[in-house]
């Protein structure tokens, strides 16, 4: 595990990325079957030009892991200078997602050519292809600091002390390699890690009563700027309907009490809800299989390593996906 995703796991034990938030972010870049790939929404605090991307998307070159999806646009200016903003990252991380695929030059030359794809002949281009290099160079240095991140930390045993230099290291390294780009790329995330981070130690200070603790964290958020307040305030019943609706969909509410809930999310939100539910329903009908079958294992005169391999090869036919075969196995107590 890279240091960067287990830093995103870790805001996660801290509280600040649920997966069903994730479902108010943009919607999927990869494309269903003969629809045009989709793109990002952009949003900046000054206009911006979105230039045609030409026949790059098409390119029957891309890895796998980027067929049938589109690079976010490069946001500019009216002079056609890069924009500072975070949907700047928002490209090169797109890119990203095939580095596993790919030799860094190979990614290298990837990334340039959609550069030139989207801003042949402006002048944000060279700013764009040096920034990106920039971005390598800060990621790799990351990569180098000591722990390199492999143990992600648990509610339940996380160093807070630990968390906190993790963060002032990454804030360094962005500053060293990024200088004027950190705040744009780094910074909303950074303070919503460090405004976790104060809330956990709140609630593992055992000298706070339970009043306190709550008197200490309204005071914390009374702390955050208007703007990120009201964003707290809106996830709060963003995530509260997200899971009503999921509810409802599992319980197998009726279709009236659904429809309400859906409309108070939007349609992408509620077919990603009603998707997870299906998923849900999917993995349950495949675990009851798996218990009827592993208690049948359980009457046959086995050795505990010849059990155990059949167990593990039975997990393996019901569940496609590796996370669910753990969360089987989890479950089941072996």
């Amino acid at each position: 595990m890279s240091r960067r995703i287990a830093l995103w796991a870790g805001a996660a034990a801290l509280g600040l990325a649920a997966g069903l938030s994730y479902w108010r972010s943009a919607d999927s870049n990869v494309a269903e079957p003969g629809q045009q790939p989709q793109t990002v929404a952009i949003s900046a605090a000054e206009p911006f030009m979105k230039l045609p991307y030409g026949s790059f998307e098409a390119s029957p070159d891309l890895p796998s892991h980027l067929q049938g999806t589109s690079a976010p646009p490069l946001p500019l200016d009216s002079g056609g200078r890069l924009l500072r903003v975070r949907a700047v990252r928002d490209f090169y991380d797109y890119f990203l997602i095939a580095q596993n695929q790919l030799q860094p030059a190979a990614l290298d030359g990837l990334v340039n050519a959609a550069i030139v794809a989207q801003l042949n002949g402006k002048p944000a281009a060279a700013e764009a292809t040096q920034l990106w290099q920039r971005y390598r160079d800060y990621l790799a240095a990351l990569e180098k600091l000591p722990g390199n991140g492999n143990q992600v930390p648990t509610e339940s045993s996380m160093d807070l002390e630990a968390i906190s230099r993790t963060l002032d290291q990454q804030a360094q390294l962005a500053a060293q390699y990024l200088g004027e780009w950190q705040t744009a790329f780094f910074g909303d995330e950074l303070n919503q890690q460090r405004f976790a981070l104060a809330k956990v130690r709140i609630d593992s200070d055992s000298t706070l009563s339970a009043a306190e603790r709550a008197q200490r964290k309204l005071a914390l958020e009374q702390s955050l700027p208007a703007a990120e307040r009201q964003a707290l305030e809106r996830s709060r019943r963003e995530d509260a309907s997200i899971q009503g609706l999921q509810q409802a969909l599992l319980q197998g509410d009726s279709p009236e009490k659904m429809q309400a809930l859906a409309q108070q999310l939007g349609p992408g939100v509620a077919a990603r809800a009603q998707q997870f539910a299906q998923q849900e329903r999917d993995w349950k009908s495949r675990y009851q299989q798996y218990v009827e079958q592993a208690a049948q294992l359980k009457t046959q005169q086995l050795a505990p390593q010849d059990r155990q391999q059949r167990l593990e090869q039975l997990r393996q036919q019901l569940f496609a996906s590796p996370g669910d075969a753990l969360r089987a196995e989890a479950h089941y107590g072996e």
